[in-house]
């Protein structure tokens, strides 16, 4: 459990077989990975505590063991109560909590990563008055109402919390899944895109195998191993990093006079689309990076149209209202097309004005994709351009 690479393989190989591998859970994970059969001959893997990042096998033990002598926990502040917080320390909670361990119980992980000071500080202040034989004094008063104050702990053993409820930020969760885990559970980075990110993608790794030559590539993805280096002749920086797109995994090569361009662009953890070359020579494939751009930024630079497939017998006049109201306070230069779809396979095409355009980002993407009458849409992006000649090419004679 160890080997963080070995159980990001293994992960991949259960995604291949088409086994789900399930985040790790409180009340169902023991310390390994654990089958869960299921229904339809769809069975499951339960990611094992031990395996969690910082969690260990002690903890992991100790949780495991404990469910299993006194039952399911009812949440974070009934396990807390439950165990040695010296086996089962703040640093162990953490990662259980950023990692999904408490979701179906207590359901927000901001809102227990905020909270737990407080919780910690109150369960060990209850223990040490039940270790003197005390009672603490508001058990014995209550409070005036007759219900537990805020931030008490509830007769149910939940810590009341005292902030607001919140999702978080989207992508911290996620960083904290792959850097805990190994792997994405709760979604993928490039999701935020709305499908875009999956679209803009032009090469896979079974291209690569089929190369000859040279050919340009797209891709959107997730930075990660970023490692800069700099060049024995001369000593300018240069990188490697790994892109993680939703669906694999690409080495890439940033080289200097890329990097002196696009080099503040690339980071750990951030998500970007990047323009390249790649060519085969001696069955060696190599991906080399001219262009690294915010991915944000760049699905509006590289738009170029986008065709709506609309039902008619759904609201397409509260879609195309909504439509035309973007393209009035968002005017850009990516081209608009419609389709009304009247069976399968027979869609009329109409063409907008091409005065009216929009600026499309994907958070505008999303929101008319997201509207009931679109029940498809097919994006162009501006067209790559051809591969420059090798640098040591022989010249013609």
């Amino acid at each position: 459990l160890g080997n963080a690479d070995k159980v990001s393989h293994f992960i991949a190989e259960c995604s291949r077989m088409g086994i789900q591998v399930l985040g790790p859970d409180l009340n169902e994970s023991h310390e390994d990975f654990t089958a869960i059969p299921g229904k339809n001959n769809k069975d499951s893997i339960r990611f094992g505590l031990a395996a969690v990042k910082g969690v260990g096998d002690a903890a992991a033990g100790a949780i495991v063991t404990e469910r299993e002598i006194n039952g399911d926990y009812a949440g974070f502040t009934d396990l807390v109560e439950r165990l040695d917080q010296k086996s089962v320390n703040k640093r162990v909670l953490e990662c259980l909590v950023k990692t999904g361990a408490f979701d179906s119980l207590n359901g927000s992980r901001s809102t227990l990563l905020v909270d737990m000071d407080r919780v910690l500080g109150e369960v060990a202040l209850l223990q040490k008055d039940l270790a003197a034989g005390q009672e603490n004094f508001f058990d014995v008063m209550g409070d005036v109402s007759g219900e537990p104050s805020a931030g008490s702990l509830s007769a149910e053993g939940q810590a009341q919390p005292r902030h607001n409820e919140s999702a978080g930020d989207p992508l911290e969760k996620l960083r904290n899944e792959k850097q805990l885990l190994g792997f994405y559970l709760s979604g993928h980075p490039v999701d935020v895109f709305h499908g875009l990110g999956e679209a803009i993608c032009d090469i896979h790794p079974e291209d690569l195998e089929t190369l000859d030559g040279r050919r340009a590539f797209r891709l959107c993805g997730v930075v990660s191993d970023f490692n800069k280096r700099f060049t024995r002749r001369d000593n300018r920086p240069w990188a490697r990093f790994n892109l993680e797109t939703k669906a694999f995994n690409l080495s890439l090569n940033l080289f200097s006079e890329a990097f002196e361009k696009f080099g503040g662009n690339v980071r750990e953890g951030d998500l970007l689309i990047v323009q390249g070359v790649a060519s085969a020579s001696n069955g060696d494939v190599r991906l080399s990076v001219t262009h690294a751009w915010v991915a944000e930024v760049a699905f509006t630079l590289l738009s170029k149209e986008v065709g709506w497939v609309l039902d008619p017998d759904k609201d397409v006049d509260g879609f195309l209202k909504n439509l035309r109201r973007l393209m009035e306070i968002k005017p850009g230069d990516t081209v608009m097309k419609l389709g009304l779809r009247f069976a399968p396979g027979e869609i009329l095409v109409a063409e907008i004005p091409g005065s009216l355009r929009l600026e499309l980002s994907p958070r505008i993407y999303g929101e008319l994709r997201s509207h009931p009458a679109v029940v498809g849409t097919h994006v162009t992006f501006e067209s790559l351009p051809d591969p420059p000649p090798p640098r040591y090419a022989k010249k013609a004679s």
